[in-house]
């Protein structure tokens, strides 16, 4: 019975690898490798011992592609800008908060971000209301700013202690914004910002019948907005420090986050603390058990220190982070 048990498991292994970029099988790949090496070495200890060469073969072969795997995944991340240590940084501190269309007390999540006091906040979900109440309460720290406030989901804006230039949009099919392009212009250089509210996947999650047709058009819609935002980065120099942060509404182990991965780094990753989850905050759940909301760097910028503040009235957490710039 075992024997079958691990070719299932050899064979099922391949499987994922051979469709990795598949946007189910990439996803069970990536959340369960480990657990597929773990039982792949409990396999190998066990028929070294039986002395089956038949199943330790093929056990063993398998366990090699898995690790391997994952070196090719770690050796084509962006590795994180190393400034030499004569050269002069400075701090730079940001924020990205999806603050819920629907937010019924928004003073808590402002109350976040003048705690935290980032220079840059970069907002989703802004309502015409919502704005009303960023205004009133962000312009008097925050004298710059680029919002696009809408009724539902798509709104989206910046507020910055720093001059800003060069705003426009990147839109979907329906018009309506999914990236927000804004140069900030820092009194040491320019950087390039995208903030980010990807297409969501709430439709698949409420029609489970048709969930996995649907998450494959939300999957697609997401890969499709990403590739065009990284045409538009393509357009800068790759030295030049960009900042790329908002809601992705990707979870970490889909193969569309591991493509982002190829060319940018999570800042997050890199030195917040595990796990960094940002969704969902409700009273439904005790928990959260999803990180959406990301910042992405790419070019001579560097993470330094990442968290995930605990205090919000939207549906998710903030994320913010201080940067070497």
């Amino acid at each position: 019975m075992l024997k079958f048990f691990y070719f299932f498991i050899s064979i099922f292994s391949i499987i994922l690898i051979v469709f990795r970029s598949h946007f189910v099988l990439g996803s069970i790949l990536i959340f369960s490798r480990w657990i597929l090496v773990f039982i792949l070495l409990l396999g190998i200890l066990f028929y070294k011992k039986r002395k089956s060469k038949k199943v330790f073969i093929p056990i063993i072969f398998t366990f090699i592609l898995l690790l391997t795997d994952w070196a090719f995944d770690k050796y084509h991340t962006a590795q994180t800008f190393a400034f030499l240590e004569s050269t002069k940084t400075q701090t730079l501190k940001v924020m990205t908060f999806n603050l819920y269309f629907r937010n019924k007390d928004p003073n808590v999540c402002i109350n976040t971000i003048l705690e935290y006091a980032p220079d840059l906040v970069f907002c989703q979900e802004i309502t015409p209301d919502l704005k009303n109440v960023l205004d009133k309460n962000l312009i008097k720290k925050y004298p710059f700013y680029k919002v696009l406030a809408l009724k539902g989901t798509h709104g989206v804006g910046v507020y910055s202690k720093y001059q800003l230039s060069n705003e426009y949009f990147l839109n979907n099919r329906n018009g309506l914004p999914f990236a927000h392009m804004v140069t900030i212009n820092h009194p040491t250089k320019k950087i390039q910002t995208v903030n980010m509210h990807l297409a969501s996947p709430a439709v698949a999650f409420a029609e489970p019948k048709n969930f996995v047709q649907l998450f494959k058009k939300n999957e697609q819609q997401r890969s499709q907005q990403w590739a065009k935002i990284e045409k538009e980065l393509a357009k800068h120099d790759s030295t030049s420090p960009k900042i790329i942060i908002g809601d992705l509404n990707t979870l970490t182990y889909e193969p569309l986050y591991r493509n982002i991965l190829s060319n940018t780094v999570d800042a997050y990753s890199a030195v917040g603390q595990w796990p960094g989850l940002t969704f969902p905050n409700t009273h439904k759940l005790p928990f959260k058990t999803a990180r959406l909301d990301y910042i992405l760097l790419q070019g001579n910028i560097a993470p330094i220190k990442a968290e995930v503040p605990q205090k919000s009235s939207s549906d998710h957490f903030a994320v913010y982070a201080e940067l070497e710039i």
